[in-house]
């Protein structure tokens, strides 16, 4: 019980700590380097985090630093998505935020889906890679977006000032 307390207690100091430092951060960098860096920090903590839990699997210290740390920056790369998701729109704010919070709570459900199947030998392995698993579906997301996401913007501007 003390583990389980710790463990949601440092993620809210992380999630804390994270929006501080993405505000800080919009100072000196541009949101599109602050989701690249945060992103690949957060594969490189989740991938380090599942390689030291595997080897000391009882360590619940060395858990939490290394879950804490990655909830930091998939804290920051969040924010940062949703800050440059919102900026794009201009009118239906209201649903803009719907369509947000509906993405968050599908990621909770798959989430949650990927750990009531998959069966682990320590439950702390199954949460990294379940945080993994969710990283490598934004990090498609993210592509996708920059590879397809432009074109159609530019289709669409296009088409409006044909039209007008």
């Amino acid at each position: 019980q003390l583990q389980y307390a710790l463990y949601f207690g440092l993620n809210g100091l992380a999630i804390m700590l994270a929006n501080y430092a993405l505000k800080k951060s919009t100072n000196f960098m541009d949101l599109q380097h602050i989701k690249i860096i945060s992103l690949f920090f957060t594969l490189v903590t989740l991938i380090g985090g599942y390689i030291f839990v595997s080897v000391y699997a009882d360590s619940v210290v060395l858990f939490l630093l290394l879950m804490c740390s990655a909830m930091f920056f998939m804290a920051i790369g969040s924010n940062a998505l949703s800050s440059s998701a919102l900026n794009k729109v201009t009118h239906s704010f209201g649903s803009a935020i719907s369509v947000l919070n509906f993405m968050n709570f599908l990621c909770a459900g798959i989430a949650n889906f990927i750990m009531t199947q998959l069966r682990y030998e320590h439950l702390n392995l199954g949460l990294f890679i379940q945080q993994f698993v969710l990283m490598l579906i934004v990090t498609l997301l993210l592509l996708i977006n920059h590879f397809v996401g432009p074109s159609v913007g530019k289709e669409n501007i296009s088409l409006e000032m044909h039209m007008a």
